[in-house]
């Protein structure tokens, strides 16, 4: 709503519903675990049987966010915030058994999640010739509220509330029409999330993480060239990574690390060769550290765990070389090929910089056939047809990592997700 030529409110509600589950097949399963109690058959004690479980999130999000803008002229003012609710509740049941004495349908555990996130800012941004100042600063409030019981049928009973001050600041200048070169600062809190606190030790209950950003960069654009460069410095305190350890039930748990980075520097730009023909080309060098890491592996033999200490190792899933590109020809009217190139440089599985733990790099090529058209009162038709790894490369993407001492051998196991050869992806758009 415009209340006057310079001042502004938006508001808005919002109401998302996610519900849903997914079923396993277990053998041999104890019945105590899902609260059935042993029963008498033909003068045998059941105590075990094969199962089909079913673990439900159920779950409601909602909360409403606004704004008041007061643009006078070359400052412009902004007040805004948000305030949100999640409502989750986790459960699971036994659907199927081959006995028919143990009743299906029960939920043998339920869980339950509150969350409160409100937030409020300030924001200004100052026009002085060819000079840009910006700055914005954040308010935000969580609280977490756990309860019921978890998948192992432990007792959950936590509340925690975090309090963060966000604060962001930066200034961008105009060198001519067509570049300007900018830099900024700013902080970030992040709260650790449902499975850090129900899965934690008594003494290492999760703290938040916090992030320190720096960048600056260079951007220009003529009608046939655009390119961009950005330096970057992100320096974090207690990030929250897997180290190996597990809680008193054996779930593996997120642990704060003290001192971690990423340092870098990211470039992309545009060609446009011809009328019918345009180059896209971005990638990103980066060194992604953690600077004091303990990794802990299960001992079989004596029992507990294995701790082992490491300095300046790679973050896990952190390439040090990520490239891409795009190359567009549009031979007719209505009628754009693109082939699509991406690299992936090597990366680690863990935070050990072991390479016996890690995922070989990957170049993938995809391509791309699009037509677009109008039809009497449609204001496009796309159709697209979308053919991925054209090249058959056989690379994994993601996967995971754990050691043990068992019989006097040291183990890793790594296991990966294989990704698809050829596939393909046809998709209609229509615009009204």
């Amino acid at each position: 709503h415009n209340l006057n030529s310079v001042l502004s409110l938006n508001g808005a509600l919002h109401y998302t519903k996610g519900k849903g589950y997914y079923e396993e097949s277990k053998e041999g399963q104890s019945l105590s675990a899902y609260g059935i109690p042993d029963f008498d058959q033909n003068g045998e004690t059941i105590s075990e049987s094969d199962l089909v479980r079913r673990r439900w999130l159920d779950n409601d999000f909602y909360g409403f966010t606004y704004s008041l803008n007061y643009n006078p002229g070359k400052i412009k003012y902004t007040l805004g915030g948000a305030y949100n609710e999640y409502d989750g509740k986790h459960f699971g049941e036994v659907i199927s058994t081959p006995y028919s004495q143990i009743a299906t349908g029960n939920h043998y555990y339920d869980g339950t999640g509150f969350k409160t996130d409100f937030n409020v800012f300030g924001k200004a941004d100052l026009q002085l010739n060819q000079l840009n100042l910006f700055a914005d600063l954040q308010y935000r409030r969580i609280g977490y509220t756990i309860g019921g019981t978890d998948k192992n049928r432990n007792q959950l009973s936590e509340k925690d509330q975090l309090d963060f001050f966000n604060p962001k600041v930066g200034l961008s200048y105009q060198l001519n029409d067509a570049s300007n070169i900018y830099a900024s600062f700013a902080v970030a809190n992040k709260e650790p999330n449902r499975d850090d606190y129900i899965n934690a030790l008594g003494s290492n209950k999760p703290v938040s993480e916090n992030l320190k950003d720096v960048e600056a960069g260079f951007r220009s654009r003529s009608e046939s060239l655009s390119t961009a460069l950005n330096v970057f410095g992100m320096f974090y305190k207690n990030q929250l990574v897997l180290t190996g350890k597990v809680n008193d039930v054996g779930e593996y748990i997120r642990q704060n690390v003290p001192d971690s980075y990423r340092l870098g520097v990211e470039a992309n730009g545009k060609l446009q060769i011809n009328a019918k023909t345009d180059w896209s080309l971005s990638a990103a060098l980066s060194s992604n550290k953690v600077k004091y890491y303990t990794e802990f592996a299960d001992d079989y033999d004596n029992g507990g765990q294995l701790e082992f200490n490491y300095k300046n190792t790679d973050l896990a899933f952190s390439p040090s070389f990520v490239a891409s590109s795009e190359l567009s020809l549009k031979p007719i009217k209505k009628v754009e090929i693109s082939l699509l190139s991406k690299y992936v440089g090597k990366q680690y599985l863990d935070n050990t910089s072991k390479s016996d733990r890690s995922l070989n790099s990957f170049f993938v090529n995809d391509l791309r056939l699009s037509y677009n058209t109008r039809f009497k009162q449609l204001k496009n038709i796309g159709i697209t047809l979308l053919a991925n790894n054209i090249f058959g490369e056989v690379y994994e993407s993601n996967g995971y990592t754990f050691s043990y001492l068992y019989g006097g051998d040291y183990t890793t196991e790594n296991y990966y997700y294989p990704q698809a050869k050829q596939n393909f992806l046809l998709s209609l758009s229509v615009k009204f």
